[in-house]
């Protein structure tokens, strides 16, 4: 019985300390809720915890209104009693932060803030949204693709077990050697308009087996827009194939024809012109012929 409290105990500790992982773009805003309420009278703070273990109070609430800390009055913003929106992220809001009633911490959220990478195409084409990480030797066992926080793909290596999101079966793959190339990037077929949206890449290990996602890899996330065709573009196309190869045959026929005409011609020129030159060497002759008949009837010799 002591055995089972202390595994317990020691899996609710592990949990805690993992905290909630947050996953923004760079110059949006996230949400901070705390899991747990603070009394009036107690400092209720959220500070982000910087590596050198540095904290620095981000808000506090007083009056039950959540106030700036000093380096952040123009990016916090009061949303409830239990929540505070950062706006206009950088990449320095990279980090731990801590929700603490007095001395207690209350709730721990892990934020990482991403980069999108801008990716267009057009409406029934192919897209690749980039997403690269180092799994050599390291404990990954799961790869997923969100779009708007919603299942688009998802690939455990061991089982090769992929699960899809509604509507995106056979329209969505990652690579088969993803873990073995780091190659986790997602590839969209036949994109249609409500693919649209923000895509965020999360690998999963041993230690993330607790949470749904796991955490954000590196330059993992992207934007992804679907632009519509133009139905005087779609109008253009040949609707029919069988009637686009029925005036490339006329067309040949056309040409067929014209050839052929021409080689006639020239074939009854060169006749014509070969007949004419026949009659024009034969004419001398005759008249050849008829001077030396006259000749012989004037000197009084008959032709015999």
């Amino acid at each position: 019985m002591a055995r089972t409290l202390f595994i317990l105990t020691l899996f609710l500790s592990v949990e805690f300390l993992l905290g909630e992982s947050v996953t923004a773009k760079l110059g949006e805003s996230v949400e901070f809720s705390a899991s747990g309420n603070c009394a009036d009278h107690e400092p209720f703070t959220l500070i982000q915890v910087h590596e050198d273990h540095r904290p620095i109070t981000v808000a506090h609430r007083a009056d039950g209104v959540w106030q700036p800390g000093p380096n952040y009055a123009a990016r916090t913003e009061h949303q409830s009693l239990l929540c505070v929106v950062l706006s206009r992220l950088n990449f320095n809001d990279n980090g731990l932060y801590e929700f603490t009633c007095g001395n207690q911490v209350v709730t721990l959220i892990q934020l990482q803030v991403l980069r999108a990478t801008p990716v267009s195409v057009s409406e029934g084409g192919a897209a690749e949204l980039p997403c690269y990480h180092h799994t050599a030797g390291e404990p990954v066992d799961t790869v997923r693709w969100e779009r708007n926080g919603t299942l688009v793909i998802e690939v455990e290596r061991v089982s090769r077990e992929v699960r899809y999101g509604p509507g995106l079966a056979g329209r969505v793959s990652v690579s088969a050697a993803w873990f073995l190339e780091g190659n986790l990037s997602l590839t969209l077929r036949g994109a249609q308009l409500e693919d649209t949206g923000d895509y965020v890449c999360y690998i999963q290990g041993d230690k993330d087996a607790k949470t749904r996602r796991g955490h954000a890899a590196a330059a993992a996330a992207a934007t992804l827009t679907i632009s519509k065709r133009n139905p005087d573009q779609r109008s253009c196309a040949p609707e029919h194939p069988r009637d686009e190869e029925k005036k490339e045959m006329e067309t040949r026929s056309i040409v067929i024809t014209f050839v052929v005409t021409l080689v006639v011609f020239g074939l009854l020129g060169f006749a014509l012109g070969w007949k004419l030159k026949s009659c024009k060497l034969q004419r001398p002759a005759v008249a050849r012929t008829a001077d030396v008949e006259s000749s012989l009837v004037s000197n009084g010799i008959s032709r015999l």
